[in-house]
């Protein structure tokens, strides 16, 4: 596709988080959508991000040749008036230091954002193919009903709401006990199929709405689990 200002602005405004909302919403129901606006975006990012990189290596390397300068050797602290106000001195040092902080945390904010946005795509593409929860009556799984609704439509700050509310429930339905031991112990086992499956809801929410580090954590735990969706969580999480 032919590459506007616009395209490139909105990219940009993707990659440092300065999109609105709605933008954003927009922007990544695009990237979703459109195969060909996808891998226009995800080239500038690629671009972007080689950039950074050359310029952090060219500074790292200026800061190496002047370590290795004698005349631009740290000043002697015993003579500190001198010290400041030698012309390239003390404050060029500060100067570079700085520059180099400011790069590096450039370079690493992008990578977080490409990371995030990966992490994104790939929820939205597992929440598009989650099976219906079946409801047999329990809370917890009305309230899993709702959470698969709220996941499908997109209301994540609602969906994050029932996911707490269903964590509440399954506390306060672990210390029920039935007649017989069977009948407690299968009403464990089915506590914890819905926790897993709250649990994988958690996980896809927590990437949809790129809190990047808590899914990578949680998709690590689950993916250590016999969760029936460890599989899934460990090619996630790679």
């Amino acid at each position: 596709m032919n590459t506007t200002e616009k395209d490139i602005e909105l990219f940009d405004g993707y990659m440092d988080g300065t999109l609105s909302d709605t933008e954003r919403m927009q922007f990544e129901e695009r990237l979703q959508s459109d195969e060909a606006y996808r891998k226009a975006y995800e080239l500038h990012s690629e671009v972007v991000l080689g950039i950074q990189r050359k310029e952090l290596k060219a500074m790292l390397q200026e800061q190496e040749k002047q370590a290795d300068n004698p005349i631009e050797a740290t000043p002697d602290v015993t003579d500190e008036v001198t010290a400041a106000s030698a012309p390239n001195g003390g404050v060029r040092k500060v100067k570079l230091f700085v520059s180099l902080a400011a790069a590096a945390c450039f370079f690493f904010g992008i990578i977080i954002v490409h990371d995030a946005w990966k992490m994104s795509s790939l929820g939205g593409d597992y929440i598009a193919h989650l099976e219906q929860p079946v409801v047999r009556g329990s809370g917890v799984e009305e309230s899993l009903a709702l959470i698969y609704d709220d996941l499908q439509q997109g209301n994540y700050s609602d969906a994050q709401d029932n996911i707490d509310k269903a964590r509440q429930l399954i506390q306060e339905e672990q210390s029920i006990t039935y007649p017989t031991e069977e009948e407690t112990e299968y009403h464990q086992q089915m506590l914890k199929l819905d926790s897993d499956e709250l649990d994988w809801y958690q996980a896809l929410l927590y990437a949809k709405t790129h809190k990047v580090f808590k899914a990578k954590r949680l998709l690590k735990q689950i993916a250590k689990s016999d969760s029936r969706y460890l599989e899934e969580a460990k090619a996630m999480s790679e």
